[in-house]
């Protein structure tokens, strides 16, 4: 192609761009005039005096949004935004109703506008006053919106957390997910004003439903995550949700396992936590086992009484676990990690690691066939006997040559030979 024809291809293309950011304008500016034909009279009476007059106005224009004749981007456009939050505290109520639910449509898609306009303030006192719940409902799905806007939208919104606790104490917790946006962002709040919150979903917890409790466990994990201490508070919430659906089971461990993370063991000690991973470790779920795996496996990383006891509880339902036949290399890397931090952290823990122990994982290993799962187990062996010597592999060598006799796998084998040699030493 020569340089005439490029250009000539070039300016075709361009030709076509422009053509098409002129039909756009012009579809705009039609829109914008049918708008300002349809938007023109009610907005105007919007400032009148007469409140029978504003209200009529504003009800044709909630009508057209409602019908999609015009969109909430266009009411912005014609300079309505700081009317509408005057007439939210207008001395007529169904004037109330209507504007904050106009305000509620822009928060969804043009959060931002509602900060500039510096609707905070009046957002709060609403959540003070004497209001109708209609009233508050439309605002609180407008705060909802503006704080997952960002972080400085959060901030802004701190000071009113007690009372939107309050708020939700109207029964509202549908709306809940409102405090999700508030606690999602990395950058913690205060003790002072999550602790409400805490409290608020204490008292509802058992009263509320399946979706609400999906939100609380998101909560939650925000709240943990963030490093942020409310005591039992959100130990007991986590313990509270794990056994009262089996959908939330997975989300409340993971929730446990950044409290164990974040020091917090105590309290889910307290909770009762210990009597549930013990139930959860009879499940038929591989995911449910492998969450409990998880939480013991962080409490063993600590040297504390109250967590040599946890261990002590829960070790002997977690060694006849590896005997299931569905266990994965994963779950069984956990125990062996739980029983490592056992026996490295001091001697606190060593007692735990008895003849019962180790004949129970030998035991499992002759009915496996999942190479990397025997090998994990193996290596499990081969650490209690390198550091509990007073401990006898006994009637486990017979179930470590029989494993070696059957299988094709050299690294088993080979792994096999190397405990026969202890043994026979």
């Amino acid at each position: 192609m020569n340089k005439r024809d490029l250009f000539k291809k070039v300016g075709k293309h361009h030709n076509k761009h422009e053509e098409a950011i002129r039909i756009r304008k012009e579809n705009r500016d039609e829109m914008m005039r049918i708008a300002r034909e349809e938007l023109g009279p009610p907005i105007s009476h919007l400032y009148s005096r007469d409140h029978v007059e504003v209200l009529r106005n504003l009800r044709e224009i909630v009508s057209l949004v409602k019908s999609s004749t015009v969109t909430t981007a266009q009411i912005i456009d014609m300079g309505i935004v700081l009317r509408l939050l005057e007439l939210v505290t207008s001395p007529c109520h169904e004037i109330q109703v209507e504007s904050s639910w106009l305000l509620s449509n822009i928060a969804a898609s043009q959060a931002g506008i509602l900060v500039k306009a510096g609707c905070m303030p009046l957002f709060i006192w609403v959540l003070k006053s004497s209001l109708a719940l209609e009233v508050q409902v439309n605002i609180v799905w407008c705060l909802g919106n503006i704080i997952s806007h960002s972080v400085e939208s959060r901030n802004l919104f701190i000071e009113g957390i007690p009372f939107l606790v309050a708020f939700y104490q109207s029964g509202r917790l549908d709306l809940l997910w409102v405090v999700t946006n508030i606690v999602r962002f990395e950058y913690p709040l205060p003790v002072g004003v999550l602790f409400p919150v805490g409290q608020l979903l204490l008292e509802h917890i058992n009263t509320i439903n399946d979706p609400l409790l999906r939100e609380i466990l998101a909560i939650a994990k925000h709240v943990i995550r963030q490093g942020v201490s409310l005591g039992s508070t959100f130990s007991v919430l986590v313990v509270t949700c794990m056994l009262k659906n089996e959908n939330f089971i997975i989300a409340a461990l993971e929730c446990a396992i950044e409290l164990v993370i974040k020091g917090e063991f105590h309290s889910l000690w307290s909770a009762g936590i210990v009597n549930h991973l013990n139930k959860l470790l009879f499940s038929n779920h591989a995911d449910v086992l492998l969450g409990v795996c998880q939480v013991l496996l962080e409490v063993s990383k600590f040297q504390d009484s109250v967590l040599e006891v946890i261990l002590g509880v829960t070790l002997g339902s977690v060694i006849p676990l590896l005997q299931r036949n569905f266990i994965s290399d994963v779950i069984v890397r956990c125990v062996h990690g739980i029983i490592i931090n056992i026996l490295t952290n001091g001697n606190q823990g060593k007692h735990l690691m008895t003849a019962e122990v180790l004949q129970s994982v030998c035991f499992a290993i002759d009915f496996w066939r999942d190479s990397d799962v025997i090998l994990e187990a193996m290596n499990i062996i081969y650490f209690i006997l390198d550091n509990v010597p007073e401990i006898c592999l006994g009637e486990g060598a017979k179930r470590i040559e029989h494993v070696a006799s059957r299988t094709d796998d050299p690294g088993v084998r080979e792994a096999a030979t190397k405990l026969l040699n202890i043994f026979f030493k």
